[in-house]
């Protein structure tokens, strides 16, 4: 919790479809998603941001945009900007990009951003895949969103933080598809009897959306806290430690079930130099399972006031390997920021669970001020991850879908059982801390259930 190949960018809807799904392709319009996307004879279609100027290069056979600092003094964030797309005419299309970033200065975040644009050029939203490189060489990363009005538009914003002198980025290779809503699954069908026992032809290939453990797939793990204790045989109630990053101690006195839920209490007093308490759970050598789907039913305690550096979580971590996946992470306000992030939740896909600033997949549920907010009511969160892709959604509605192959590192960061997580953290230093003023004196994380589903039979 602490935190691809090349294919042209004028791709058809229904070669999107096949990109991402193995579906077979129907005919369809060309939209251009990307222009100019390996820089063949020029930078026409990008711009550099005003501290950087940009330029096509040529590199072992291979064509790249790339941005240089104006000044050679001090640090900068630099980058490039696509033209906007072609109107993309239907709510619920996914789009996907991807593509190669180099840098000369290693250590640094490339940030590889998708954004979807409203007619006016305002964002609605975005995505950002970001990347650390430890070497000088090429590295995939890419982005997905999921359109939220018609007509809307998308552009790219490849970036990287902390430049130096005469440092330099390179992008290469741009691919971009799309996905539109009507080749997405509907919310499971209920198939249609047979008129007789004939055999009947094996269904398409799902689609990485349409995988959806809990009805194709077994229970495996559950807890409906239907009790009056913690079910120690299922969950390990964590007590007397304290994280590097927040401010509150965690103590098991601070988790309880009660009226069917499992309550974890956020309270303002000082425990071993901390000033808030928490609890914290997992499953930890009680439960793990590599693939599945898991899902969470939660009212989070970030209302609109007072709860500043309140920061629920619900999130799994590998047993031997370093990756990690935020189902769901939302954030109080006021914030320190001018993005209120209280009104929708964040999912994350990290490659090293210790590497704050490494590579990961991350996005937002909902457009910036999502009404109503989730902190209204309760909401099932559920990550559904089988070995082709990852898929999060949000009250039953797919939020974002990953091809795992665009995420090379999966291979070695994901390749053991994860563990399910469950807290509640006061205080980052990216969305404020907690004070007197700006965070109310209790806080409660409500979950109705927990379960997990294995695939199979």
């Amino acid at each position: 919790m602490i935190r691809t190949r090349v294919l042209s960018a004028a791709l058809t809807a229904a070669l999107g479809a096949a990109l991402l799904s193995g579906a077979v392709p129907s005919q369809a319009a060309q939209i251009v998603l990307v222009p100019n996307p390996t820089f063949a004879t020029s930078t026409t279609g990008w711009t550099a941001t005003s501290n950087a100027t940009i330029k096509r290069i040529a590199d072992s056979g291979a064509t790249a945009g790339q941005v240089t600092p104006r000044s050679k003094s001090g640090t900068k964030t630099i980058g490039m900007v696509s033209t906007r797309s072609d109107a993309i005419a239907a709510i619920g299309t996914s789009v996907h990009a991807a593509g190669q970033v180099r840098t000369s200065q290693t250590g640094k975040e490339i940030i590889f951003q998708l954004r979807e644009l409203a007619a006016d050029g305002t964002v609605l939203q975005k995505f950002d895949g970001v990347t650390t490189p430890s070497t000088t060489g090429w590295n995939w990363t890419g982005a997905v969103i999921s359109t939220t009005r018609t007509n809307s538009r998308v552009n790219l914003f490849i970036s990287e933080v902390g430049v130096t002198s005469d440092r330099y980025l390179q992008v290469r290779a741009i691919n971009a598809d799309l996905t539109p809503p009507a080749l997405l699954p509907s919310p499971k069908p209920t198939p249609s009897p047979t008129a007789s026992p004939s055999p009947t032809p094996p269904p398409p290939p799902a689609t990485c959306a349409a995988i959806d453990y809990s009805t194709s797939g077994r229970q495996v793990f559950g807890d409906e806290f239907t009790g009056t204790k913690v079910d120690t045989a299922k969950w390990r109630v964590r007590d007397g430690e304290s994280l590097s990053f927040d401010k509150a101690r965690i103590l098991a006195r601070n988790v309880t079930v009660h009226d069917g839920v499992l309550d974890i209490a956020g309270k303002r007093e000082t425990v071993s130099s901390r000033d808030y308490t928490t609890g914290y759970v997992d499953t930890i050598g009680k439960f793990s399972q590599k693939y599945g789907r898991w899902e969470m039913r939660a009212m989070v305690p970030t209302d609109g006031t007072k709860t500043r550096g309140v920061w629920p979580a619900f999130w799994l971590r590998g047993d031997s390997t370093p990756g990690e996946i935020d189902i769901m992470e939302t954030w109080g306000s006021p914030a320190t920021r001018s993005f209120n992030p209280s009104t929708s939740n964040s999912w994350t896909i990290w490659r090293d669970t210790n590497d704050g600033g490494g590579d990961k997949f991350t996005g937002w549920s909902h457009p910036q001020g999502h009404s109503p907010p989730i902190y209204d009511a309760y909401h099932v969160y559920a990550v559904n991850w089988s070995p082709g892709c990852m898929t999060f959604s949000f009250d039953g509605t797919v939020v974002v879908s990953i091809n795992t192959s665009r995420a090379r590192w999966m291979t070695t960061s994901f390749d053991s059982p994860f563990n399910i997580r469950l807290n509640m953290q006061v205080g980052s230093g990216h969305w404020g801390y907690p004070d007197s003023k700006y965070t109310k004196t209790q806080f409660n994380y409500l979950v109705d259930y927990v379960r997990a589903y294995a695939p199979g039979p």
